[in-house]
Parts: structure tokens; sequence; C-alpha cells
């Protein structure tokens, strides 16, 4: 595509960046136009992150940023077209997050003004700081907090659009809160504007954008959770009634596979993840298929057992969902959506019988996003680029 054509089109051109933990991805993507809402993406790179045998946050952390170094670097080869603004997504363990609730009330009715909800989520702000503040001691970096979203407002117990300048007894702020360390921002965002020309950076945890997705395009209930398998973490979040209530990580994902096939072949991490995606499209012979499923089989009991502990957490503060969103890596997707399809989490949820698991894959976002030519379909991107052209 042309920077012609996307000119004609008067969409913005902004670049996507995905910092996960077992690759690093990017992408030039040009916005909605006038006669059509979908974001394309235009152009993507990609950049791996070694695999530690034993995971060391410090080497981890080198590693990571050579990574995106390498991605926007390839991105500013494509000169045809200069994005406007940079959208940095992060994984875990790059950031932390909560989801909170605010209650207020009062016998007689009260006036719910923009200042009362501002000193409100001010206050329950500083809260969640001060939570989350002591784990970044060990890094010696002050914290930022990167987003400060309002997902709900309810008076008197009713979602209500337009609530500002209304009366009440009765008041419920949703909320959603991240942080990152400072330092760690600083340098990515000084790695991005090496490579590219000083354009705003905005920083955003993965978590979030797959919800909005999710509940805004292919969840079809309000109540479902959201399992993001990629990398060295796993991520669980339940969203109850349209509400983000709660998520869990847990350091077992994608990279626990990997290891193991590692392990059981002697090989590289590159030839695992080759041997892991032929598996999956039944492109090996029988012996060797036989080894991979076995070795498979033990890092998914590995898997379970932490993925049954988050569900039992989760079930302290609420009921177990049916549906569950599924965001992994397409080599390996069909496998995590097996594992979560097994009959043991059954006991956790509010109705028997198995979960139901929709994949986040190329196939359903496509309705919702353009991918070009010469880019790569890369289902975190596109998700990503989506949620993107939600905030613009």
């Amino acid at each position: 595509m042309t920077s012609r054509s996307v000119k004609n089109k008067k969409r913005k051109i902004v670049a996507v960046f995905d910092i996960g933990t077992s690759m690093v991805s990017g992408a030039i993507v040009a916005l909605s136009s006038d006669t059509d809402t979908r974001p394309i993406v235009l152009s993507t790179a990609h950049a791996p992150i070694r695999l530690l045998e034993e995971f060391d946050f410090n080497r981890f952390y080198g590693l990571v940023v050579a990574s995106l170094e390498a991605v926007a670097t390839s991105l500013a080869l494509h000169r045809h077209v200069s994005p406007e603004k940079v959208f940095c997504f992060l994984s875990s363990p790059w950031y932390a997050s909560q989801a909170r609730t605010i209650t207020y009330s009062r016998p007689k009715e009260f006036l719910f003004t923009k200042k009362f909800a501002r000193e409100l989520i001010e206050r329950d702000l500083k809260a969640f700081e001060a939570t989350y503040l002591k784990n970044y001691v060990e890094i010696g970096s002050p914290a930022e907090t990167i987003e400060n979203k309002i997902i709900d407002i309810r008076l008197n117990g009713y979602t209500t659009p337009e609530p500002f300048g209304k009366r009440a007894k009765e008041l419920s702020l949703h909320l959603f809160f991240s942080m990152s360390p400072r330092a760690l921002l600083e340098a990515f965002e000084h790695v991005i504007h090496r490579t590219q020309k000083v354009v705003p950076v905005s920083f955003h945890s993965f978590a979030f954008a797959s919800y909005v997705v999710a509940r805004d395009t292919i969840a079809r209930s309000i109540d479902f959770l959201i399992v993001d398998t990629a990398g060295e973490m796993t991520d669980v979040s339940i969203v109850a009634d349209g509400i983000l209530r709660e998520s869990i990580s847990f350091p077992c994902g994608k990279n626990a596979f990997v290891r193991t096939i590692c392990t059981e072949f002697a090989i590289t991490e590159k030839e695992a993840q080759s041997l892991i995606r032929s598996y999956t499209r039944d492109m090996l012979e029988k012996k060797t298929k036989e080894r991979i499923r076995k070795s498979l089989i033990t890092a998914g009991k590995i898997w379970s057992r932490n993925f049954q502990e988050a569900l039992f957490q989760l079930t302290q503060h609420t009921s177990i969902p049916r549906t569950v969103v599924l965001t992994a890596d397409e080599d390996i997707g069909s496998i995590f959506k097996k594992e979560v399809e097994t009959e043991e989490f059954s006991q956790y949820m509010r109705t028997p019988g198995m979960f139901n698991v929709i994949l986040f894959e190329y196939a359903l976002l496509r309705r919702f996003c353009k991918v070009s030519e010469e880019a790569e379909r890369d289902t975190f991107l596109m998700l990503e680029s989506l949620f993107v052209s939600k905030l613009l």
C-alpha cells in the first residue's frame, strides 16, 4: 500500500510495539478513515527474546531492550509513512495492575460531578501506588502510573453513560490502574526515539487492551475469563457483568513448553519452536510426534496446576464463568486451548461443564482489522491496533 493511498483515505499513521517475554513485535498501522473503521497493519517486524535456562530479571531486561531496538530499527526502514504517535504495550512482568472498585453512599441524594469523581479516583490511585511501590524497591526506580481508566460508573446500581450532573444515593466506580518502573519506561522510550523521529510514546498494559477488545468484539458474553499465555507468564483476568474485576499472574507460559522440548531433544529454542509448530500442523513422523506429545503432557501438567491455583484464588471473590478468551501465539494456541478445555477445571465454574474457549486468532480478528500483503498476520499486533483505533 502506497503512502498516497493512505493519505487519500485520511488515515492517521501510528506505530505499535508489543513488548512481551518471548518476542518483541512492532507494526506501522493506518487507523480508521471516514469510509472504513478497520485499522490496517501496513508493515511488521519481530525479534525473538533469547530463552534463558533460568529466569534472571537483569539479564532478561537486557535481552528485551536489544530485541526492541532490532524491531524499532526494522520498522524505521519503512520510510513510505511516518507515524504520528507510538503506542507501546507491555506484558507481565513489565507492569503491575489492579482492577479496583470505589463505592460511595449517602442517606440523601448527592450531586455527582467530575470534580468529585476526580477526588475519589486520586485518593484510590494513591492507595494503589502505596500497595505496589514496594515491588520496585529492589529495581531502584520509582514507579509511574501508565493507566488510570474508568471502566464503568453506576448510580443507584445502574450503569450510567452520562453520570455527571446527576443525583444519586449510591455510587460505584469501577477502575483499572497499572504502573511500571520509570527507568524501564524511559529505557524503552529512548530505544524507540533512537530509530523513530521524536513522537509521543504512550504505554499500555496488554491486559487492559485484551479486555477492551474481547468485551467489544468476540466475547459473546458479559461474563468471561481472559487467559494470556505468551512468553514466561500467564495472566488470568475475570470479567463479570462486562467489568474487569481481578487479574492473577503465574510464572508459567509458552516458554515452559518450549524449554521442555529443548531438554527432551537437546536442541535450541528456535528448533524447539519449529518442532512444536510442525507438531500442531501434524507434519511429523510417528516416533517424533509421540515424543513431543509426551513432553507437552509433562509441561501441560505443570501449567494446569498453576492455572488451577489461579482459578481457586479467583473463586474466593467470585464464581468462574464458562467462556474463556485465550490469547496465545499461533504455533501453540491449539495446545493451550486443549489444556483449558479439560474437565478438571469444571469444579470452579458456576455451572457444570467444560470451558467454552474462544481463541484470539486471525480468522476472528480479520473482521475488525486488516493486514496488508507486506505484513505478517500477528494476532497480538492486530488486537493492539484495534485497541488503538478505539482510543483515537
